[in-house]
């Protein structure tokens, strides 16, 4: 990426984030922290008084003085301002180049238009192929003819827009009336800025094109114009024909609308959208069979159905365009809601192969928000809950942690106060967990959490997940176990010798293996990080069997790894507290899946109780 793509990348991340941690920055941008500030400072040299990059303790902020002038870069100005040094420019000349000519291209004539060395030249055409791939387009050379780009008028208006515009803005060029109906536009449909900034470029583009005699003569496959013969929007066509004198086909009209029907859908009703539903439910259908292949949980396919068509829709759009989307939250979700973020991630790939296109990280994380609001349906906390509270401080601060207790856990769990005298005489067994503000001894294994600061309500809440996962291991219906693998061996067979052994003892029945294997020529059970998930049905079983097996040294399957199987035997007859309990095993291995630490960390244990001392050591979730 040339240097002013990076500048215009952590400019668009500080206009969504305003505030954003310098190692957060640093992972969004792939850069070095000495890198990510060489980068800043230039970039706050150029921006000067319109705005600044401040560094504020662990943060960077985005702090904009000049609106105006603010929107002038972000509309391409310091694309535009650069030379032929940038190699940006160089990419966007060629590709220009290429759209534009009627016939081959030589590599020689290029150099000598952009003053670079051949080898210059055939450097920026191996970037520009790399970069226009996922776009459907392609360069094709012959010998002593030389270069031709391949593909159609839609591809190539969006190669234009992603790779050409900002440094070429002045072919094309809009006239005062077509500026203001587009901020008409934006009124009408809340358009936020970076929405109108491509709105108007699409509307140059388009115009420049047809102007050209190159209009749209195909549809654009899986889009869907909800905005078509709007009012309004019939109204601007109109005037776009009368202020150009062109005409505006079907499918040009579609591609000038994109910029609204990739928006949010804050302003969809219902009425307009019945029309579309039954094609993005043939692609969620196809999305849940990706879950039922990879995954054994159900799911109300209905009611998620209806809580994410819209936003289903206006997605697939976003990624049928090629929208960039920066999220204030995606971290936090894949952290906070491992196991929804999962299911997305495998749907997506249904999405993937159909439109031939690679999905961003952020679109998984916006649609794990719908699985989660409906797999919260099959989570909660269990009503036998009870932990004691252990004061010598006086009434007053024993209410006040009560009080400080209560909102951290919920109320759905019991708190007992007691004096230090009386937790001597208590048996602590029935106990999940004992908080106290003196040091107190652990008595029949149960954790002590000493209160060091009344009102440290994050530190309460660490300690508590952290019991939270241990006691889900160690519940009457979880039957959990640990296992050394042989790491000579591959991973079906590993799995298969884990299956055999519990089966031999009863823990699994015997059906439970053809049942894997099954599941095992659908869908590998490999997932990333070196994760195996053999999971299916334990016929005639009334509790769940969790066996964790670690491999000394990580084997190879293919272009995957392996470092920790994860065996999970569900039984046949699921009750409330069985499917809660079950969600909760699979937010943890996706928890311990999202970091290579916690893989690491796993796969070092040996036992049983390691892999429960690792629990409480660290917060997952």
């Amino acid at each position: 990426m040339s240097l002013t793509n990076k500048w215009y990348e952590i400019l668009n991340i500080l206009l969504v984030k305003r505030r954003v941690t310098v190692e957060e920055l640093m992972t969004l941008t792939d850069l070095s922290k000495q890198t990510l500030r060489k980068n800043i400072q230039l970039l706050n040299d150029r921006l000067q008084e319109t705005a600044q990059i401040v560094e504020e303790g662990k943060y960077f902020e985005l702090k904009v003085a000049h609106l105006d002038r603010f929107q002038l870069i972000m509309s391409g100005k310091l694309k535009k301002e650069t030379d032929f040094n940038s190699a940006g420019k160089r990419m966007a000349y060629i590709i220009r180049a290429l759209i534009d000519a009627p016939d081959y291209i030589l590599i020689d004539d290029l150099c000598d238009e952009l003053q670079v060395s051949r080898g210059t030249v055939n450097k920026d055409m191996r970037e520009i192929k790399k970069a226009i791939g996922p776009y459907g387009v392609k360069i094709v050379g012959i010998p002593n003819k030389g270069m031709q780009i391949v593909g159609d008028e839609f591809h190539f208006r969006l190669v234009i827009l992603k790779f050409v515009y900002d440094y070429y803005s002045d072919d094309y060029p809009l006239t005062h009336d077509t500026l203001q109906w587009a901020d008409k536009l934006a009124k009408y449909y809340k358009l936020d800025q970076v929405t109108l900034a491509l709105l108007k470029k699409v509307i140059g583009v388009s115009v420049h094109r047809i102007l050209k005699t190159n209009p749209m003569t195909q549809p654009i496959a899986y889009y869907k114009n909800f905005e078509y013969q709007t009012p309004i929007l019939e109204d601007f066509m109109i005037f776009v024909e009368k202020e150009y004198r062109l005409t505006l086909g079907r499918y040009d009209q579609d591609f000038l609308s994109f910029p609204v029907n990739t928006r949010t859908t804050a302003m969809v009703s219902d009425a307009s959208m019945k029309q579309h539903e039954a094609d993005v439910r043939e692609i969620f259908d196809e999305m849940m069979l990706e879950i039922q292949n990879n995954f054994m949980t159900k799911i109300d396919e209905e009611a998620l159905f209806e809580a994410m068509k819209y936003h289903l829709m206006f997605m697939l759009n976003r990624i049928i365009f090629h929208i960039d989307v920066y999220d204030l939250f995606m971290d936090e979700i894949q952290l906070k809601y491992p196991f929804s973020f999962e299911l997305a991630k495998v749907t997506m790939k249904a999405v993937e192969d159909d439109l031939m296109v690679t999905v961003h990280e952020v679109e998984i994380s916006y649609l794990a928000i719908y699985f989660e609001l409906i797999m919260q349906k099959k989570k909660g906390r269990s009503q036998d809950k009870k932990v004691a509270i252990v004061c010598s401080t006086g009434r007053g601060t024993a209410t006040l942690i009560h009080r400080q207790l209560r909102e951290v856990l919920g109320a759905d769990v019991e708190i007992v106060q007691y004096s230090e005298t009386d937790y001597l005489e208590i048996d602590s067994a029935e106990y999940l967990a004992i908080f106290s503000t003196l040091p107190l001894e652990s008595r029949n294994g149960k954790p002590v959490i000493q209160i060091t600061n009344l009102f440290d309500n994050e530190l309460l809440i660490k300690e508590w997940r952290k019991l939270d996962e241990q006691r889900l291991l160690t519940k009457d219906i979880v039957d959990f176990s640990f296992a050394i693998l042989d790491s000579q061996k591959s991973y079906l067979e590993n799995v298969a010798t884990m299956i055999e052994e519990w089966i031999e003892v009863g823990k699994l029945a015997p059906e439970f293996m053809p049942l894997w294997q099954e599941r095992e020529r659908r869908q590998t059970t490999i997932f990333d990080q070196g994760i195996g998930f053999p999971h299916t049905i334990n016929k005639g079983s009334n509790e769940i069997v969790f066996r964790i097996g670690v491999f000394p040294e990580k084997i190879h399957e293919g272009k995957q790894y392996v470092k920790i199987v994860f065996l999970v035997g569900i039984p046949e007859y699921i009750n409330d507290e069985i499917e809660k309990t079950l969600m909760a095993i699979y937010d943890l291995i996706f928890s311990i899946g999202q970091k290579k630490e916690y893989v690491a960390q796993i796969s070092q244990c040996q036992s049983r109780e390691d892999v429960l001392a690792f629990l409480m050591r660290e917060e997952l979730s």
